[in-house]
């Protein structure tokens, strides 16, 4: 579903920075679509997340 949404995206000239709060978990996971981490590690109701992003520049 997220590849879907990026290509929405990208196809409908929508590309904008895309910031989400991770899982640190799932840090690689989302690695996989471009994303990269631009915070420390912080604590969300007892899980580890990081916030990340995919840059339109």
């Amino acid at each position: 579903m997220l590849k879907s949404v990026i290509a929405w995206l990208d196809e409908n000239k929508l590309k904008k920075d895309i910031q989400i709060s991770a899982q640190y978990r799932l840090l690689d996971f989302y690695k996989k679509f471009g994303f990269t981490e631009y915070s420390e590690v912080f604590d969300d109701d007892g899980i580890d997340h990081i916030k990340m992003i995919i840059s339109s520049k």
